[in-house]
């Protein structure tokens, strides 16, 4: 054994097994032993890799300052476990060249040989699987997500209408019994020609909270989606005039108010605040009269409100649980 510049004790190079010489000795193994559990783990590794314990020997006899593993003469990789060198010693046989090609080098369990794992990138193919599967999933969904929106706003217009209901109610009580009147198309903040009344809605509103109330979400057109349902009044009086509840016979099917698809090409402004159902069919489509309006705003439906202050969504007229007269069950015509 010799000393480095270092001054630790060298190995002398292992001879390459196609020479026929004999392994290490114990000692020798041992020292390797040490060696391995003490310099850095990744430069053993390429050692190892580039040539096997030759050349690890190799690099533990004239390693430089840089910790370097020396490229030349180095054996292409070949190794032994500790115990493969014990079993070999006590036989006194020289593996050949075959056998240890086959062996698998053994580091201390705490310091493993650093194993690279190759990354396949994805095919086009399957790419195109994925978005293929992603595309089919939002198809089915979409139409689920709108559906959900719709029912969504559909509540959310009930939820107005019940409050427009409220304010009806006491507007009424301190109107001797009668609604807000209406007249013709009437934006917010102005007066009808003929009533001298503000739209019925800016009559209401000393008992709602705000505008948004009058919007229904669904509609896209106008600013104020509801009707004044007040042809009761006007079919007795021939005239505009304001609904009287003391004389409702029906309070659960007498229709209040409700959403409407105002047609601003034939029946005003689209700031009108002020629709009715005096000379127009607000509810159900032809089946309850003619001179009628598009109606179905929410899921080919609409949201009606009644007397009794309770709404309903409605796919129809239905001539059992809707009236437009104040003593009998009779539709809009």
């Amino acid at each position: 054994m010799r000393e480095n510049a270092f001054g630790d004790v060298a190995l002398p190079i292992f001879p390459s097994p196609s020479v026929g010489r004999t392994f290490p000795n114990k000692t020798q193994r041992e020292f390797l032993t040490s060696q391995l559990s003490v310099f850095p783990v990744r430069t053993l590794d390429k050692c190892f890799q580039a040539g096997g314990l030759p050349a690890i020997s190799r690099w533990l006899s004239e390693r430089d300052t840089t910790g370097k593993c020396p490229m030349k003469a180095m054996h292409p990789g070949w190794g032994a476990s500790i115990d493969q060198f014990d079993n070999a010693e006590s036989s006194q046989s020289t593996p050949s060249f075959t056998s240890l090609s086959k062996f698998e080098f053994r580091r201390p369990l705490h310091r493993p040989f650093l194993v690279m794992k190759l990354k396949r990138a994805f095919t086009l193919i399957e790419l195109l699987v994925v978005i293929a599967i992603i595309a089919i999933l939002a198809a089915m969904l979409l139409p689920a997500l709108a559906t959900a929106k719709q029912k969504a706003q559909t509540t959310q217009c009930n939820s107005n209408l019940r409050q427009v209901g409220i304010g009806l109610t006491m507007y009424s009580d301190d109107s001797e019994g009668r609604y807000p009147i209406s007249g013709g198309a009437i934006p917010w903040n102005q007066t009808d020609a003929v009533t001298r009344a503000a739209s019925w809605m800016q009559q209401l509103f000393a008992q709602m909270t705000t505008t948004n109330i009058y919007h229904c979400p669904s509609d896209r057109k106008w600013q104020f989606s509801y009707f004044n349902g007040a042809r009761a009044a006007y079919a007795e009086a021939f005239s505009p005039a304001p609904v009287n509840t003391r004389k409702i016979m029906y309070p659960t099917a007498f229709v209040v108010s409700g959403d409407t698809g105002w047609d601003n090409a034939t029946l005003g402004s689209p700031d009108d605040a002020d629709k009715d159902d005096y000379s127009q069919n607000c509810v159900g489509g032809p089946e309850n009269g003619a001179n009628w309006i598009e109606w179905r705003i929410h899921n080919k439906g609409q949201n009606l409100l009644f007397a009794d202050g309770h709404t309903k969504w409605y796919k129809k007229y239905l001539t059992n649980e809707m009236t437009f007269r104040y003593d009998s069950m009779h539709g809009w015509e």
